[in-house]
C-alpha cells in the first residue's frame, strides 16, 4: 500500500484494529483474564490482515489483472502447511501449558510450551524457512 502511495487502506485498517481490540479485549477479560487480552490482541491483528490481504487482493485484480491464490499450487501448499504447522505447534504448546502447571513454574512452562510447539511445528515449514534465511 505504501509503495502504491495508498496510505489511507493500512490506517483505516488500523484504526478498525483498534477497535476491535478494545472491544473484543474488554469482553474477554472478564472470564479469561489477561489470556482474554492476548486472545483479542490476536483476533484483532488478524483481522486487519485478513482485510488489507482481501483489499490488495481485490485492487490488484481490477487494476493489474493479477489473480492471486487462482492455479497456483506451490502457494497454496505453503498456506497448508503453514495452517497445519499453526494447529499443530499451538496445540503441542497448549498441551504443555494444560498438564504441565503443577509441574514447572510459570516462567520455564510458557519458556518450554514455546520451545516445544516451535520444534512441532518447524519441520512442517521447514522449506519456506530454509527460503527466508536465504534471502
Amino acid at each position: 500500500f505504501y509503495a502504491r502511495k495508498r496510505v489511507w487502506f493500512p490506517f483505516m485498517a488500523a484504526l478498525l484494529n483498534l477497535g476491535v481490540f478494545f472491544l473484543l479485549a474488554g469482553v474477554l477479560f472478564k472470564p479469561w483474564g489477561a489470556q482474554g487480552i492476548s486472545l483479542g490482541d490476536s483476533l484483532a491483528f488478524t483481522s486487519e490482515a485478513i482485510i488489507l490481504l482481501s483489499i490488495l487482493v481485490y485492487q490488484l485484480r481490477r487494476e493489474q489483472n493479477v489473480h492471486l491464490f487462482e492455479g497456483d499450487k506451490q502457494l497454496w501448499g505453503t498456506l497448508f502447511r503453514g495452517l497445519v504447522a499453526a494447529i499443530v505447534g499451538g496445540g503441542c504448546t497448549w498441551l504443555v501449558l494444560h498438564f504441565g502447571g503443577q509441574i514447572l513454574p510459570e516462567l520455564v512452562l510458557g519458556i518450554a510450551a514455546m520451545g516445544i510447539g516451535l520444534a512441532a511445528a518447524l519441520p512442517l515449514v521447514w522449506k519456506e524457512v530454509k527460503v527466508f534465511l536465504n534471502l
